[in-house]
Formats: structure tokens, sequence, C-alpha cells
């Protein structure tokens, strides 16, 4: 509910106010729809580009204040281009889907899981180190690669994880993870590379 009322000066000293309530509730349910699109990538249902960099703002704040792990989990999904070329883009678009909800029910509620664009996605896993971003990395690694996706078969992932280290800003953290996947891709594909 909503209120808005104004006072009148009565010649005795009374106020008298006039005002009305109003009923919200649709409003306040299409505020939060669209709030809910803003941070939300519309294909895959998980978190956009947008809303990760400000989570992964807000936890380098907190793991720099208070000396908490943070890990960084990069994925890109092996031969996507292939699997549209092949396939269609929308059955490419099925697959997407069908890897975040994998993905998706592995991890903790504390996890950012996000659709950085395209095949590339990235889980921000706050109060974790490095060996245990790396062992759910490979166990996500795993989950992928023993499940095949309707009408397409195996699809693998290139993991590459990165821990925080004191003093490291988001755009060091970010390339060490990207670094990762990267030696991942070069080592063959279907692999977890953690960055030190």
């Amino acid at each position: 509910m909503r209120g808005e009322a104004t006072p009148e000066a009565m010649a005795d000293g009374a106020v008298i106010w006039h005002g009305s309530l109003f009923d919200i509730t649709d409003l306040k349910r299409v505020e939060e729809e669209l709030r809910a699109l803003s941070v939300t990538d519309a294909l895959t249902g998980i978190y956009n580009r947008r809303y990760f960099q400000e989570r992964l703002q807000a936890e380098l704040e907190r793991a720099r204040r208070d000396g908490a792990p943070l890990a960084l989990i990069m994925l890109d999904v092996d031969h996507f281009k292939s699997v549209n070329d092949r396939f269609g883009h929308a059955l490419g678009d099925s697959v997407l889907q069908a890897l975040c909800r994998r993905i998706g029910a592995r991890l903790r509620r504390s996890d950012v899981f996000c659709r950085l664009g395209g095949e590339e996605f990235m889980i921000l896993c706050p109060a974790t180190d490095q060996a245990q971003a790396q062992a759910l990395a490979e166990n996500l690694r795993q989950s992928l690669e023993q499940a095949p996706v309707d009408g397409v078969g195996i699809v693998t992932g290139s993991f590459g994880v990165a821990g925080w280290q004191a003093g490291e800003g988001a755009d060091a953290l970010l390339l060490r993870a990207d670094a990762g996947v990267y030696a991942a891709k070069q080592k063959g594909r279907n692999r977890v590379e953690a960055q030190n």
C-alpha cells in the first residue's frame, strides 16, 4: 500500500488531512520482474555478466576485509561452434540450457553462476580456496562428460580455476581464470587447469 496525504489548516488551528491509499501490489510485482530481468540471462535463466561483475566486486571487498578465500571457475563449452553448425542454433540453445541446469544443480546457494556470453560461463565461489574450487570444477567436468545431452550426445567443457590472492584486483583474477581455460584448451580440452 502507498499513502499520500496533504494537510489543510483550519481557522481554529485544527488540521484536516486529505489523502488516499493505493494498492501497489501490481506495481511492485512488475518492479520485481524488471529487476530479475536486469540480472538474468534470457536464454539460460542464470545470472548475466552485469550481475556477476557487481557480485565479484562485493565479494572481493569482503575477501579483503575478512581475509576470506575466494575463487573463480571459468568454463568454455568445447567445440560449441560445431554443435551450432551441425545441429542448428535452436538445439545449440537447448544444449546451453541443459548444461546450465546440470551445473546449477551442483552449486551452493552462495555461488554465483553466470553466462559471460556465447558459450562462456563463470562461477564465483565465495569462502572457497583454489583447491576446493579445483575439486568442484573437476566434479562439474565429470558430470558433463558422463551424461549426454538429448539430440547431441556428450558435450564437454574446458575449465580454468583461479583463487584470489591478497592484493589482487578483479581484472587480474579474471585473467588468471581465463588463462586456465586457455591452458585447458591447449592441452586437449575437457580438462581443469588452475592458475596460481
